[in-house]
């Protein structure tokens, strides 16, 4: 192989480089599902994730409040007990 003012001549193409090109775009569209598939696995982590968090966020809320209603029951039992003790 050589150059000729900016030319490459002399170059030996063997079945190897052929099939590399024939193969190229079908290996880059492979690749391209396989990036696809990978966004689609994050994606929806990512929503599950999310979705978990505010499913948190609602039992956090709900077990407040039955721990407040809980706390006020228990005022209201021990004021009686203490009525009753008079």
């Amino acid at each position: 192989m050589y150059h000729v003012s900016g030319q490459v001549k002399n170059i030996s193409i063997d079945k190897s480089l052929i099939h590399s090109v024939r193969n190229a775009r079908s290996f880059y569209e492979e690749a391209l599902k396989k990036k696809k598939i990978n966004q689609d696995e994050e994606s929806k982590a990512k929503t599950m994730k999310r979705e978990a968090a505010v499913k948190l966020r609602e039992c956090e809320a709900k077990k407040r409040m039955i721990m407040e209603d809980a706390r006020q029951r228990v005022e209201e039992i021990d004021t009686e007990m203490k009525q009753l003790r008079k």
